[in-house]
């Protein structure tokens, strides 16, 4: 699993968390790689598809501050790249 340290030193992200590098990532926040690692191993909490949801955990909040007052982060996967969707 991808921790914030880790993400920060293969992408380049700005200092409030967002991927500045080009590619499928670009202009998203950094948990949003972390995510579509755990993805990528299978531990997504829903997997429909093109869409996937995880719920977020306190070791999640601890990880990623931005993450603090949300219960669920969404995912949309597309041959552009990947995207959070609106969430709580």
């Amino acid at each position: 699993m991808i921790v914030s340290e880790q993400v920060r030193s293969f992408f380049k992200i700005n200092a409030v968390g967002v991927v500045l590098a080009p590619g499928h990532f670009q202009g998203q926040h950094d948990y949003v790689i972390h995510y579509y690692d755990l993805f990528c191993d299978g531990l997504a909490d829903v997997d429909m598809g093109d869409t996937i949801i995880f719920n977020v955990t306190d070791e999640d909040r601890k990880l990623f501050p931005a993450l603090q007052n949300r219960s669920t982060v969404m995912l949309s996967l597309t041959a552009d790249g990947v995207s959070e969707l609106l969430s709580n």
